[in-house]
């Protein structure tokens, strides 16, 4: 699912507005989070990937480490998942269906 959904947002880069690149963030301790977008301004955003079709905070682990990490360049998490409901965990990190790759 992971690969299904990188593949995706590379076809979509190329409408962005703003140069954009993609990057697997790992750190010293095993911590991962799947894609890093950052922004040619230097916006961060991360986004998690699970074939779940439920959602809960601990899935935002890795991003809210990405946080701590980038400071203020971040700018919002998104952990894909196999539900139906766009669902807020906070002000700046979001649950989204993988459907909405494509709206």
């Amino acid at each position: 699912m992971e690969t299904f959904v990188v593949n995706e947002l590379c076809k979509q880069i190329g409408w962005c507005d703003e140069r954009v690149e993609l990057y697997h963030y790992r750190d010293r301790r095993g911590g991962e989070v799947d894609i890093v977008i950052e922004t040619a301004s230097g916006k961060v955003y991360g986004i998690e990937v699970k074939a779940a079709a439920t959602v809960t905070g601990s899935h935002f682990r890795s991003l809210k480490m990405l946080q701590t990490h980038v400071g203020e360049a971040f700018q919002h998490g998104i952990v894909f998942y196999a539900g139906e409901h766009a669902l807020s965990f906070g002000p700046h990190h979001s649950a989204l269906p993988i459907s909405f790759i494509w709206q």
